[in-house]
């Protein structure tokens, strides 16, 4: 820690992510729009409408946390020692906004 506060360093990592064909993350995605829908349903109800088609379906960012290029990690992993990390658990989370328009 004082090495790195010496040269005003600043410690990232490690991240993990998942791949997006990854089943978990589908499955985390079909989940979340399972859900857009049910609330949307709950609020068209609410005012005395339904649901209709879809409008627009936009997937929430990744919260600026993107994979590191392939030819980056491996000339950071050739660089350096081996450090041992264990990975623990991953949770797999999606968020997406979905549009309906709303029928009378």
């Amino acid at each position: 820690q004082a090495s790195i506060d010496q040269a005003k360093a600043e410690v990232r990592g490690p991240v993990w992510w998942i791949a997006p064909d990854n089943p978990a993350r589908i499955e985390a995605c079909k989940r979340a729009a399972a859900e857009a829908r049910r609330k949307a349903e709950a609020y068209a109800e609410a005012l005395g409408m339904r649901l209709g088609a879809v409008s627009e379906i936009r997937e929430a960012s990744d919260r600026g946390m993107s994979p590191m290029p392939r030819a980056k990690a491996m000339t950071l992993a050739a660089a350096e020692p081996a450090i041992e990390v264990d990975p623990g658990e991953l949770n797999v989370d999606a968020l997406v906004e979905v549009s309906f328009r709303l029928e009378g």
